[in-house]
């Protein structure tokens, strides 16, 4: 049997959507990967099959636990592409590229604010999580 990891999956519906349905005249290939995709998706699990859900939510409370500084990195990235759209924005004659500088100060602003109140934001994903 053939044992296929879930990534070729995620990369072969993304070439089926890219190409199309399969045709008449499709090739051997296709057909091999159909077929496995079809035994592939078979597989799987739905995720309230009898699995506890408490166990899903302490593993994604367990996933949001991030080092201090994620959110200084957030802080200063966020500044430094605020100042960059900002001087994209004045600087360019064009307008669609004074869109994008508005659009990636607006950006900027938007990461730089969860950046400096880091904790308030992890603090609300996990209010979140807790139902």
């Amino acid at each position: 049997m053939l044992v296929l990891q879930p990534e070729v999956f995620e990369v072969a519906s993304r070439w089926l959507i890219l190409t199309g349905s399969p045709s008449i005249t499709s090739t051997a290939f296709d057909a091999l990967l159909l077929s496995a995709l079809d035994t592939l998706h078979a597989s799987f699990v739905p995720l309230q099959s009898g699995s506890d859900l408490s166990t899903l939510i302490a593993d994604l409370k367990d996933a949001i636990k991030l080092p201090g500084w994620v959110g200084s990195l957030l802080k200063w990235s966020g500044l430094i592409t605020m100042i960059i759209g900002i001087i994209a924005y004045f600087v360019s004659p064009s307008v669609n590229n004074r869109r994008r500088g508005f659009a990636m100060a607006t950006t900027g602003v938007v990461i730089s604010i969860i950046g400096f109140a880091f904790p308030v934001f992890i603090g609300l994903i996990d209010y979140v999580l807790s139902g």
